[in-house]
């Protein structure tokens, strides 16, 4: 496996893309982008 690797782990249908979680991750391992065409997508 890719050490890189990260599953996702996020119930779209709670996302609001508020990003909470990004402010409470302590590795800084969450980062929002926002796509026009979907809205709000999470890169790791």
């Amino acid at each position: 496996m890719d050490e890189n690797t990260i599953s996702q782990v996020v119930k779209d249908e709670l996302c609001t893309g508020c990003g909470t979680c990004i402010a409470l991750c302590p590795k800084e391992a969450i980062k929002l982008t926002i796509d026009e065409k979907k809205a709000f997508t999470f890169q790791n």
